[in-house]
C-alpha cells in the first residue's frame, strides 16, 4: 500500500498524521485480522488519497489494489470517526450573528451564505512518481497532500 509519509518521522506534518492515527485508531480499528482487514494507517491513507484526488472510488481502489466495496466501507468508517470529533475541533464564533458573518464572507470573497471555513494542513510526502507528480507540489514548493 502506498503510504510514503508514514515510513520515517521527519517533520511536524508527520507528527500530526501520527497523532491523527492515534486519535482515530480506537474508533476505526477492526476487531480481528480476518480476511486480511486493513490496518488503521492503511484506512487513513486510503481516505486521504480519496480526499486529495477528488476521484472515483474505482480510481483509489485501482491505485491501492483494493475493490470498490472495501474503499467505500473504509472511507465511510474513517469519515464517521472524524465526524465524532467535530464538536471538539470545529467551533463557530458564538458572539457574532450568522447574518453578519455571511455578509462579511460575501464582502471578502463574494461567497454567498457562508458562515465558516475549514483550515487545512499540508502533510509532506516523498516525491510521487508518474505523470501526476506535479499535482502534489504545493505553493511552498514541496510535495504534500491536504489534510482537511
Amino acid at each position: 500500500m502506498a503510504c510514503p509519509f508514514l515510513e520515517d518521522v521527519l517533520d511536524e506534518e508527520d507528527l500530526i498524521l501520527r497523532q491523527i492515527l492515534r486519535l482515530l485508531g480506537p474508533k476505526i480499528q477492526h476487531q480481528t485480522a480476518r480476511s486480511h482487514a486493513l490496518t488503521v494507517p492503511q484506512m487513513v491513507c486510503v481516505t486521504l488519497r480519496w480526499f486529495a484526488s477528488g476521484s472515483f472510488l474505482y480510481s483509489v481502489g485501482d491505485a491501492e489494489n483494493l475493490n470498490k466495496g472495501t474503499i467505500c466501507r473504509t472511507i465511510r468508517r474513517v469519515c464517521l470517526a472524524l465526524k465524532s470529533f467535530s464538536n471538539i475541533f470545529i467551533t463557530f464564533p458564538g458572539h457574532r450573528r450568522p447574518l453578519y458573518i455571511k455578509e462579511e464572507f460575501y464582502k471578502l470573497a463574494a461567497f454567498p451564505n457562508i458562515i465558516g471555513a475549514v483550515d487545512c494542513t499540508h502533510i509532506r510526502i516523498k516525491r510521487p512518481s508518474g505523470e501526476h507528480e506535479g499535482d502534489y507540489v504545493n505553493k511552498k514548493s514541496f510535495y504534500s497532500i491536504w489534510l482537511l
